[in-house]
């Protein structure tokens, strides 16, 4: 049954997230935080926001695609996952509105901006994961604990139809 558990589990933690790993898996940009950072966004997905250490931290950021533009909302959204990366600190999390090569452009930060997808979907896979092993475990003990237990009753039985001296 734990086994069970833990294949069904594991399959239906894949298909839900699949995509999502894939997202997160896609490259870092770096680029001037004025002039825009190029970065290709997948809509709905989370995104992590990077400042060099000792740079401010942006007011307000905007994401250009065409012709199209709008503000994105700084949040701490899985600030707990966050990279460490040479040289940059965390500022925020943002998800994207928009698919596609946009270009992200911040007030108040002069220098360069780093964005990376956020991959926190990995740490949750890792996690379930783990819990399938765990769960896998589990039942190969309970299948040698029910052996071992029907081999002690089968014992127990066969000793005890035996007739003693006496059998009134």
């Amino acid at each position: 049954m734990f086994a069970l558990v833990a294949v069904v589990g594991m399959a239906v933690m894949l298909a839900l997230f699949w995509d999502d790993s894939e997202a997160a898996s896609g490259p870092s940009e770096v680029g001037d935080a004025r002039s825009g950072v190029s970065v290709e966004l997948t809509e709905g997905r989370g995104y992590f926001l990077y400042v060099r250490d000792g740079a401010s931290t942006p007011r307000s950021c905007t994401v250009r695609v065409g012709d199209a533009s709008g503000p994105v909302r700084l949040t701490t959204k899985n600030s707990w996952a966050e990279s460490d990366h040479q040289s940059y600190r965390y500022v925020g999390s943002f998800e994207a509105p928009v698919s596609g090569q946009a270009k992200l452009t911040c007030g108040g930060v002069s220098g360069p901006l780093l964005v990376t997808p956020d991959d926190t979907i990995h740490a949750y896979l890792g996690l379930s994961v783990l819990v399938a092993v765990l769960l896998g475990v589990l039942a190969i003990l309970a299948f040698v604990f029910l052996l071992v237990r029907r081999g002690n009753a089968r014992r127990a039985s066969a000793s005890a139809s035996v007739p003693g001296p006496y059998p009134y």
